[in-house]
């Protein structure tokens, strides 16, 4: 079998990720482990990461995405290899939750070789960011 790129691992990942994330949000947390951190903001707020299976749990399901449509066909999808076989991946699109307007979102996973199957990975850090703009920019220049 040939190896597997950090593309296809980011783009198989991505597609699932965002696949149960709508589906069944409340199964997500399979997707990580106890050692594993989540930080989810909107706007420039500061947010502290949640850390193990039940903190992310609980997160997850305060976010309220079931049912949610994840475009990220308009955004971008990077993967690159990092050390000790990882994988670095960062997605930008949109989410439509029920009700509710599109907002643009950026999304960052470190995608950590599992110890047990070092083929197979889980999310070791995870950044989710609501992006907010403004609504008008003024600028002036001298």
């Amino acid at each position: 079998m040939a190896q597997m790129t950090v593309e296809v691992v980011g783009k198989q990942f991505v597609r699932k990720y965002y696949k149960m994330c709508s589906d069944e949000p409340e199964n997500l947390y399979r997707f990580y482990q106890n050692e594993s951190q989540l930080v989810y903001g909107e706007g420039s707020g500061e947010v502290e990461p949640v850390t193990g299976i039940e903190g992310i749990k609980s997160k997850i399901n305060s976010r309220g995405c079931k049912g949610a449509e994840f475009n990220i066909a308009s955004g971008t999808l990077d993967a690159q290899p990092t050390m000790n076989n990882g994988v670095m991946v960062m997605v930008t699109g949109t989410i439509t939750k029920k009700d509710d307007q599109a907002r643009q979102f950026v999304q960052s996973f470190f995608l950590a070789p599992q110890e047990k199957n070092p083929k197979s990975f889980f999310v070791l850090n995870d950044t989710f960011r609501i992006v907010e703009t403004p609504a008008v920019v003024i600028s002036s220049y001298a």
